[in-house]
Formats: C-alpha cells, sequence, structure tokens
C-alpha cells in the first residue's frame, strides 16, 4: 500500500521518512571487514529462503 506524500504532511516527521532518500553504501564495510553478500541480489536471497 502507497501513501500519498500529501497525507503526511500534517506529521512533518513521517513526510520527511516518506520523502527523503536514505540511499547508503556498504563499501566502507566490504573493503575494512571483507564482507561480501551471500547472494548476488535480492531475488536470489528471496529464493533460497523459500527452499
Amino acid at each position: 500500500m502507497t501513501v500519498p506524500a500529501s497525507l503526511t504532511r500534517p506529521m512533518s516527521y513521517a513526510y520527511k521518512m516518506f520523502t527523503t532518500s536514505m540511499r547508503m553504501s556498504n563499501a566502507k564495510a566490504r573493503t575494512e571487514l571483507g564482507w561480501l553478500p551471500r547472494y548476488a541480489d535480492c531475488a536470489g536471497g528471496l529464493a533460497a529462503m523459500s527452499d
């Protein structure tokens, strides 16, 4: 279900949460910890969960 952003304006915190991009990079974890994702993409992870 998608909530139109205009409906969240009375609740300023909700409006900010729904309209702000929170993209992050895991580059630091990869380089410092040698971390690699177990699955190449979301579809691979979901398929593994259903097995």
